[in-house]
């Protein structure tokens, strides 16, 4: 990295954007750039133009963008090295070590909770009560908390529903119990 200025952020940017490689970046990247654009927006504060405000505008985009490509490529990375890729996080800023380390650590977690598979124990799933209830007004067609989609309906219908849906209703006011 050469200076930090919004060219420096938007080349990186496009770097990250235009490739599936992880390029390195100095491990205080994201604490350089979050200051710059911490002062950026004080002097835009003291001493407004709307050039300043647009490159403003357009370095915090950029920032969360190439934050988020960046912590894709890392967990693609993890998942990668915990499978015997190799691991390093060498090239990646603080914070991303500690998202690196952390999604290696999960994945070890997942692939020895697999490593003694044994199939599920068939569950009966608990039988639902179910309560008539009068509604009250008009409701829309919506999905009870069982996933279960319902209605539309009209005010003075009965329907039969769930203890969650019934709850629900009740609380909204939506109906009655019968």
């Amino acid at each position: 990295m050469e200076e930090i200025s919004f060219e420096e952020l938007r080349k990186v940017h496009l770097q990250e954007k235009h490739s599936s490689l992880l390029f390195p970046l100095p491990e205080e990247f994201f604490n350089t750039y979050l200051a710059y654009i911490e002062k950026f927006y004080s002097k835009l504060k003291d001493e407004f133009s709307m050039e300043a405000a647009k490159t403003y505008e357009n370095s915090r985009k950029i920032f969360a963008e190439l934050v988020k490509l960046r912590g894709q490529k890392i967990i693609l990375k993890a998942f990668k090295d915990s499978k015997g890729g190799g691991v390093s996080s060498e090239g990646l800023t603080y914070q991303e070590k500690e998202l690196y380390l952390s999604m290696l650590k999960l994945f070890a977690e997942y692939d020895s909770s697999l490593s003694g598979f044994k199939p599920a124990p068939q569950i009966e799933p608990p039988i639902e009560k179910s309560t008539n209830l009068e509604l009250l007004v008009d409701l829309p067609q919506f999905v009870s908390p069982s996933g279960k989609t319902i209605g539309p309906l009209e005010k003075g219908n009965v329907i039969e529903v769930d203890e969650a849906t019934k709850n629900i209703l009740l609380e909204q006011g939506a109906c009655k119990e019968m």
